[in-house]
């Protein structure tokens, strides 16, 4: 399947689609997802270590960090970096298509703000 960056010429076509999206999955509530991860270049361990993690600016112009409540595979020189979803300010990342979200409840979210080390632990 080819990724494609979705583009939304009124606000009511970018809500249908969101809306879409939210039906066809069956995500656990929020107050279910305890942690969540993040998966970083081990390049970047001592960096995130000293000074956590920084909202990034991607292709969408948006300035996050970008998490998921499912832990993922372990891949060579990644870090899969853990925090407690408690406390912390989400919001449910659309930029996805939906045809990418899985059938075993994984949700994707984006946080705005600096999340400190003493919130990280590695996997």
């Amino acid at each position: 399947m080819k990724n494609t960056i979705r583009t939304f010429t009124t606000s009511t076509e970018q809500h249908d689609y969101v809306t879409t999206a939210l039906s066809l999955r069956k995500p656990p509530p929020m107050e279910e997802i305890q942690k969540l991860y993040h998966v970083s270049e081990k390049t970047n361990r001592q960096s995130i270590l000293r000074d956590g993690l920084s909202p990034d600016y991607d292709e969408t112009g948006l300035g996050a960090v970008f998490l998921t409540n499912v832990k993922p595979e372990a891949l060579e020189n990644f870090d899969i970096w853990v925090l407690d979803s408690l406390g912390i300010d989400l919001e449910e990342d659309f930029q996805c298509p939906i045809e990418k979200y899985e059938d075993n409840g994984e949700r994707w979210f984006m946080v705005y703000d600096e999340i400190p080390p003493t919130m990280l632990s590695i996997s």
